[in-house]
């Protein structure tokens, strides 16, 4: 009876300690992949607010062009009334300009001796 009591415990703790060996393996290896996981997460996030950065900083930008666009489409007509033609063809000029964007960026971008002829050719229609 003492021999088989030492058997059974023995058989009994052996398999524990293989059972033991084996969870903690598996729990090793489901703690490795989840932390695989949360690296992968994090690239992906860290990707996320850079591009969201990005576009952020391209949305200011139009803004702030699209803001400067409308004060230069105010400023048109001032800057018209300082060339030498007639009411009409300001207004005309000014209604042809403020249409379409390039025309107010070239307008602005010339002297005021440029500016006329310009304006001349664009009341023409060669513009």
């Amino acid at each position: 009876m003492g021999d088989m009591d030492y058997s059974m415990s023995t058989s009994g703790n052996v398999p524990n300690r293989a059972s033991s060996t084996k969870t903690g393996k598996k729990m090793s290896q489901h703690a490795e992949r989840i932390s695989t996981e949360l690296s992968e997460m994090a690239k992906n996030l860290r990707s996320f607010i850079e591009n969201t950065n990005t576009t952020m900083v391209e949305i200011a930008h139009r803004m702030g062009y699209s803001h400067d666009l409308s004060q230069q489409r105010r400023l048109v007509n001032a800057e018209l009334l300082k060339l030498l033609m007639s009411n009409t063809q300001k207004l005309m000029a000014a209604s042809m300009i403020v249409k379409n964007e390039d025309k107010v960026d070239l307008f602005f971008s010339l002297d005021e001796n440029d500016k006329m002829e310009w304006v001349s050719l664009l009341l023409e229609g060669h513009i």
